[in-house]
């Protein structure tokens, strides 16, 4: 929650937050104006499910991230947001919403004003979702440059990770660039989540994916189903 002042203060910078967000979201973000989570999560399970219905693979990596929005690193947030040009004042004001101190309530208790330590921003803001795009811009940016064709998509902290066509081809692609996305958003502040789930056309494969991920240190679970944002994905 934030101060009705600066709630009015971001209202009047919606435009410039909006056209920020339109001409910058990566071709890989779904939550943008006009597509649902619904919409995004169904599109992604019609594709898997058309693939494994003509006879090939299919591996789904679920990626949560512990704590996303309080493992935000505010300096790397600036660089990456002017970087991307968004609106400086804009930006100026709301990080000194962001970074200043905090108090918690809990039911009918009040902790003491406590101050953030360089890093989290209030899911609250009406700019935390443009600060999330920012701060995953350059990590799937490079996912998609340096591996096409590339099936990782974002909305706001969920990323999801797919592959499909023959078996062996999946399994590698999927490990090669799991570990790759796990060490680019570890190298920006960010945890992997135990909740991470493998999901694949057969157990064995699913198994087989979760196993060499193990052994660059990635402990994923795997399961017949998963819940991509909010919706089941077998």
């Amino acid at each position: 929650l934030t101060a009705m002042l600066y709630r009015v203060a971001m209202k009047l910078a919606k435009r410039s937050i909006s056209d920020w967000d339109h001409e910058t979201a990566g071709f890989w973000d779904t939550a943008i104006a006009g597509n649902s989570c619904l919409r995004a999560a169904l599109c992604r399970s019609l594709g898997v499910e058309l693939a494994v219905a003509r006879g090939f693979s299919a591996v789904g990596i679920l990626w949560d991230i512990s704590a996303f929005f309080d493992s935000i690193l505010i300096h790397r947030l600036v660089e990456h947001a002017l970087s991307l040009g968004f609106p400086p004042l804009v930006l100026r004001l709301s990080l000194k919403v962001h970074t200043a101190a905090r108090a918690f309530k809990e039911g009918p208790y009040v902790s003491h004003f406590l101050q953030p330590a360089g890093t989290s921003i209030l899911a609250g803001c009406g700019a935390s979702v443009s600060f999330t795009r920012a701060a995953l811009y350059d990590i799937l940016d490079g996912m998609h440059r340096d591996y096409r064709p590339c099936q990782i998509q974002t909305y706001v902290d969920d990323i999801p990770q797919v592959h499909t066509g023959l078996e062996e081809v999946v399994l590698d692609q999927a490990v090669e660039q799991a570990v790759d996305l796990a060490a680019r958003l570890k190298q920006e502040g960010f945890s992997i989540s135990a909740k991470s789930t493998v999901v694949a056309s057969s157990e064995a494969l699913a198994k087989a994916v979760v196993k060499e991920l193990a052994k660059h240190g990635l402990t994923l679970a795997s399961a017949e189903a998963g819940r991509d944002l909010g919706c089941d994905f077998a």
